[in-house]
């Protein structure tokens, strides 16, 4: 049985992504803004929506969660106090959607809560919040350091991951990127991608490719150490620290 992920743009949205699921004639929504548009999104691929996950609480990730669901809505057990959540989930666990292996990972530091899905038959890590194009999450809801651990842990994972998140990031994280090191050809080419396509068109990178552009998976490179103004033997925790601080000025 084929699995694949089927990502939408939401408009009327904080630039969210949206992600289905499909394995076989079912498919799962993760972290629905608009459910009517997962619904129509399903019906247009020709599958049924039998399960909700979501991989954190704010409000922009689970505003689409329908109070009356007939199958499993997945989810740390802190979303609990904002939809009805029948499975709770705090990383670790190994699931089967209809023939679809899914690793939960917990990725605390954009928020507390927050969880990724690996599909290693894909493969693709559904990441929500905590890894996009060219950047990561905030910490305003979580912490900076503990964000950092989740990232070195998703370095770990198979660089043909297809990597699905949460927004349309890319633009913007590929021009602070340059703000940063200045412009490369690696940066050149995605800001190009960025050009010639728009939200719902934007290329869907794999974690090779983030390895090479994005500077958050680079907190080892001696050119961003120096970009950043930081002793040359700073460690990484520090890098990331300095980086996601610039981000957030930027």
């Amino acid at each position: 049985m084929k699995h694949h992920v089927h990502r939408y743009f939401v408009p009327d949205s904080l630039q969210n992504y949206n992600h289905l699921v499909v394995a076989g004639d079912k498919a799962a929504s993760i972290d629905p803004f608009n459910w009517d548009l997962a619904l129509a999104e399903a019906e247009r691929l020709g599958v049924t929506l039998t399960e909700i996950w979501l991989t954190h609480g704010h409000g922009d990730h689970v505003a689409g969660v329908p109070k009356h669901f007939a199958g499993p809505v997945r989810g740390h057990p802190d979303t609990a106090s904002r939809v009805n959540l029948t499975d709770p989930l705090t990383g670790g666990e190994k699931l089967a959607f209809n023939g679809c292996p899914v690793e939960v990972l917990a990725t605390p530091g954009h928020t507390f809560d927050h969880l990724c899905f690996f599909l290693p038959r894909i493969p693709a890590l559904i990441a929500g919040d905590t890894l996009f194009n060219a950047g990561v999450g905030n910490t305003r809801s979580g912490d900076t350091d503990t964000l950092f651990c989740s990232i070195q842990a998703l370095r770990q994972l198979p660089g043909d991951t297809h990597l699905y998140n949460g927004h349309d990031y890319m633009p913007t994280n590929v021009r602070f990127t340059e703000s940063i090191i200045g412009e490369t050809a690696t940066t050149q080419a995605w800001a190009e991608a960025c050009t010639t396509t728009d939200e719902s068109t934007r290329p869907v990178t794999t974690l090779a490719q983030e390895a090479e552009l994005n500077l958050f998976l680079r907190t080892d490179d001696a050119n961003l150490i120096k970009a950043l103004e930081l002793p040359d033997d700073a460690p990484e925790q520090q890098v990331f620290r300095k980086l996601r601080e610039r981000r957030d000025q930027w």
